[in-house]
């Protein structure tokens, strides 16, 4: 367990002994694990004391010999609990990366505006954390406390994989909202007094859907690997279905309608 960096025992235990080897002349050796109940880390504590997991624990150890999936559940849902608050005000700050208004009149399918180190501390003073921090480990306040453990954070590694899950995930969802509205939309009252430009660009909008749709179909038919028709962040896009590719034709027929004869012709041979 030396390489852990942090360690909880629990329950009743007796010392037991182990045998351990050496690469010196010594050779074969025994040493004896104390079982010591309480946390043992190799890091200072930032968070405070929570006593009510304390005495729960307590308390099943009084009640007798506890099996250890029960103790462990119990520590296991204490943790579940205590990583959703720590990350309340990361996913706070990241909801308002999203784009929350999705039009035809968008010029492209929306995008997550960029994570801002700046931006979420300031988010983070303003609404405060869900965790009870010490103020101790700092020399001024609880406030340095939580934004220097914050900062520290989003420098680390596990940030980083945070930040690349939660962006694939909003941006598959933000491109099926993107899909919905071109194909949901009543576009027979958005053409209505827009200009012709505004209606060639979601005609040419709803082509290049199409288009990208029949290549993932031709590259499914064709037995490719799944990375051939994934994104470049490893998400699996969404795709369309065959009642959406329907839609989106029907839509781009009553945009046809509404331009020039030349233009017409010109994009009815594409859908």
């Amino acid at each position: 367990l030396q390489h852990w960096p942090n360690i909880i025992r629990v329950g009743v235990g007796k010392p037991r002994t182990r045998k351990t080897y050496e690469t010196s002349w010594k050779g074969l050796h025994t040493s004896t694990l104390d079982v010591v109940q309480g946390v043992t880390s190799k890091r200072k504590s930032v968070i405070a004391k929570d006593k009510a997991i304390l005495k729960k624990l307590a308390e099943a150890i009084a009640r007798g010999y506890q099996p250890d999936y029960l103790l462990n559940n119990i520590l296991r849902r204490y943790f579940v609990d205590l990583t959703e608050k720590f990350l309340v005000p990361l996913n706070r700050y990241f909801s308002t990366l999203i784009p929350f208004h999705i039009t035809l009149s968008s010029q492209e399918s929306p995008q997550l505006k960029p994570f801002k180190t700046d931006s979420f501390l300031k988010s983070l003073q303003e609404h405060g954390p869900q965790i009870p921090f010490k103020a101790k480990n700092f020399p001024t306040n609880t406030t340095n406390t939580y934004v220097n453990f914050y900062t520290q954070f989003l420098k680390c590694g596990n940030f980083a994989t945070w930040l690349r899950q939660r962006t694939i995930e909003a941006q598959n969802e933000l491109r099926k909202r993107y899909l919905q509205v071109l194909c949901e939309d009543d576009v027979q009252k958005w053409i209505i007094g827009k200009h012709e430009m505004e209606l060639v660009d979601l005609l040419v909008r709803i082509r290049d859907e199409l288009k990208l749709s029949n290549q993932q179909d031709s590259a499914s038919s064709q037995l490719l690997p799944p990375t051939a028709v994934r994104d470049n962040d490893g998400g699996s896009p969404s795709t369309l279905t065959a009642k959406q590719r329907e839609k989106l034709r029907l839509q781009a027929s009553i945009i046809i309608s509404g331009l020039p004869r030349d233009l017409r012709e010109s994009f009815t041979a594409d859908i």
